[in-house]
């Protein structure tokens, strides 16, 4: 799914290029290139069977091609710096908080919720986050479900 793929790409050390040369081994985009041979390369080991291998190619062609669609739509915000999240500085902001309607990212604002349920900036309660994007409510938090820091 598309949520699933951009949650993939905003992950800072996800490179589709590196991740073609493992199952590949090849630089180019035609995972059926025989210029590989002499390479490592994830499909052609032992312990991978023709089903997983099928599935490995699968999985690249659908990241390959909704990260098409994702950069597409990424390379309109990106042209905007406010897009990015001030808390890390690596992704782009995607959820914002509600009521106080601040936003970050969706990475900082899982690791924030582990430990708090309060706005990063102005530290009132959190009733929800809202992606962005999509404009649903990703989490939904319920007024005794506050901090950790209970009296």
């Amino acid at each position: 799914s598309l949520r699933v793929c951009r949650a993939i790409y905003n992950e800072a050390d996800l490179d589709l290029s590196c991740l073609r040369r493992l199952i590949y081994g090849l630089d180019s985009d035609a995972p059926n290139s025989k210029s590989a041979s002499s390479h490592f390369t994830l499909v052609s080991q032992p312990e991978i069977n023709q089903s997983e291998a099928h599935d490995l190619d699968e999985l690249y062609r659908k990241l390959n091609d909704t990260y098409e669609i994702f950069a597409k739509t990424m390379k309109k915000s990106d042209e905007n710096d406010d897009s990015i999240c001030i808390i890390c500085y690596s992704h782009q902001i995607q959820g914002e908080f509600r009521p106080c309607r601040h936003q970050a990212c969706l990475s900082c604002i899982s690791m924030h919720f582990m430990t708090s349920k309060d706005c990063f900036f102005c530290k009132t309660h959190v009733g929800e986050v809202v992606d962005l994007i999509t404009g649903h409510v990703i989490d939904s938090i319920k007024p005794n479900e506050n901090n950790t820091k209970d009296k």
